[in-house]
């Protein structure tokens, strides 16, 4: 029984020898299908040259501080572009569901899903993401993306 099986079991009744398609046929829907489409292909935003998630220049002002932080700290772009460059993954969600295990998987997903997206969406560079651990982050596991050297 691969993880994402195991997961879901804990969650959902198996009704014998349930597939990761028997759970979406019995227990999904198209529009949390939808829903969570952001979560696993976000939308990102070029600033200056350099890419970065969307959300994390959700107003002007988000804008604003990663042009003035680029413009401040020049030699130090990797550094400014890391804090517009991931999230936290449990704090996507309003509802606490899950355990830490399920959050680091649903991290590991995502982080596959946004390498591909990164592709499709800018081909000719280079990316790297990963889970990034409570430790780095200082509360839970997240998602980040940055352009491989």
């Amino acid at each position: 029984m691969d993880r994402l099986i195991s997961i879901l079991a804990r969650h959902f009744e198996d009704r014998g020898n349930f597939e990761s398609e028997d759970f979406i046929h019995v227990y999904g829907d198209p529009l949390q299908a939808l829903l969570h489409f952001r979560v696993f292909w976000p939308e990102f935003k070029e600033v200056r040259g350099h890419v970065v998630l969307k959300t994390s220049l959700d107003n002007e002002e988000g804008m604003e501080s990663l042009i003035r932080l680029l413009d401040q700290r020049p030699n130090e772009a990797r550094e400014v572009l890391a804090g517009f460059r991931w999230v936290e993954v449990p704090y996507l969600f309003s509802r606490d569901c899950t355990e830490d295990d399920e959050d680091h998987y649903l991290a590991e997903l995502m982080a596959e899903a946004w390498r591909g997206a990164l592709l499709a969406h800018y081909p000719k560079q280079k990316w790297v993401t990963r889970v990034l651990e409570p430790e780095e982050t200082g509360s839970v596991v997240g998602v980040c993306f940055e352009e491989a050297e």
